[in-house]
């Protein structure tokens, strides 16, 4: 009996120190207590350990540590949002950077807007525009002094002696040509008809309404004589061992260009006429309707 009162009271203190030992599931690694509150803890897993056994002590939290964590959180939140958002500027900017940036195209339809004009407006210096009046209506000549220098200032000279009024276009070929050279007043053929200047080089092509010298087919040969390209003759002219350099173009009246009369090439002897005194008078006896220059002048 006594040893089973032993046994009894053995088993009931083994029963109070089992019920009397706290569990340790609150370590984590390192053996050192957990400071995270027991709401940020996932929930438990389903035990199957008995209901009497005790869950493990947590240290109490303080208001000290609650602002602390918040802050912390708050803080982390920030830098977690910056993390996001600078990735995003970064790649902006750089996309801004690569961006091509592509200007408004011209245009062509209007004149492209500079600080000085494209082509330089005709001054005195550059160019001067000589007026035809003929018998079949007016035209112009614009004289390019860069074209052909001497050329250009030998026709201007006899242009203000008034050389070329009263002279017919006495040589005019279809598809080619209309020459003149003799003087209405035969003083002047005269004075003028054997002087010669030298060659200009060849700038601008014998195209369709310039002007150009004639020549006697020797070097530095021009005087007196021009003829205006009826049609584009820079294939037949341009390559002529000696140059014909226009000096000028006609930019006003090309319809009354286009009605010079077509005399043909002339007979041999018409020149050695139109040289001597009578030779107008013969040569309208002969071309009753060639065309004639009234009057040549320098447009002011």
């Amino acid at each position: 009996m006594k040893k089973l009162m032993w046994l009894l009271l053995v088993v009931a203190a083994i029963t109070l120190v089992v019920a009397s030992c706290p569990r340790e599931e609150g370590k984590v690694e390192g053996d050192r207590p957990s400071t995270r509150p027991a709401s940020a803890e996932p929930a438990p897993a389903p035990s199957e350990e008995p209901e009497t056994a005790a869950p493990a002590e947590e240290e109490p939290a303080t208001a000290e540590a609650d602002e602390e964590a918040a802050a912390t959180e708050e803080i982390e939140e920030e830098l977690a949002a910056t993390e996001e958002t600078e990735p995003v500027e970064e790649e902006e900017a750089k996309a801004a950077e690569d961006e091509e940036v592509i200007e408004p195209e011209e245009n062509p339809c209007e004149p492209a807007e500079t600080e000085e004009e494209q082509v330089a407006e005709p001054t005195d210096d550059n160019v001067v525009n000589v007026v035809f009046e003929t018998t079949e209506g007016k035209f112009v000549i614009a004289v390019y002094k860069e074209w052909a220098p001497i050329g250009a200032r030998h026709f201007l000279m006899l242009v203000e002696e008034g050389y070329y009024d009263g002279a017919p276009f006495f040589r005019v070929v279809a598809d080619f040509m209309a020459q003149a050279g003799f003087s209405g007043n035969h003083d002047l053929t005269a004075k003028y008809l054997e002087q010669r200047i030298d060659d200009d080089p060849q700038v601008t092509p014998n195209r369709q309404y310039t002007v150009s010298h004639g020549h006697t087919g020797e070097r530095n040969s021009r005087g007196t004589h021009i003829f205006i390209n009826l049609v584009d003759n820079s294939a037949k002219l341009d390559s002529a061992p000696v140059p014909y350099p226009p000096f000028g173009e006609v930019i006003e009246g090309k319809e009354v260009v286009d009605n010079i009369f077509i005399t043909g090439e002339n007979p041999r002897d018409l020149q050695g006429i139109l040289r001597g005194p009578g030779g107008i008078e013969e040569f309208k006896a002969r071309y009753p309707q060639a065309t004639f220059i009234n009057k040549v002048y320098i447009q002011r």
